[in-house]
């Protein structure tokens, strides 16, 4: 997943929003350009990325991957199963949250 979305980064000239998907369904990490930092940090929190990402629509760019590390939780939905182990998960993803304020 993160060499497919770095590439397309790459590719995008460093300038839209990567977000990758798996079977069709959204997910994480995703890619921000460093232009959009200061709408990033702006950005009510209660929506965050999320507005981010539809007040910039046009600048999004969906990228289907191959493997199904993409967590997207929600209440409706649920998560998106990883096939890395738990224990793998674990060791490199704690949890994300907003750091820089």
């Amino acid at each position: 997943t993160y060499k497919t979305i770095i590439q397309e980064f790459v590719r995008s000239s460093y300038s839209k929003i990567i977000i990758p998907a798996y079977n069709n369904r959204k997910g994480h990490p995703v890619i921000f350009p460093v232009s959009l930092k200061e709408d990033i940090l702006s950005a009510p929190d209660n929506q965050g990325a999320r507005y981010v990402i539809r007040n910039n629509s046009n600048r999004v760019k969906i990228v289907n991957v191959n493997d199904k590390f993409i967590h997207a939780a929600s209440k409706a939905k649920g998560i998106i199963i990883s096939s890395l182990s738990k224990s793998k998960y674990s060791k490199y993803f704690v949890k994300a949250k907003r750091i820089i304020k």
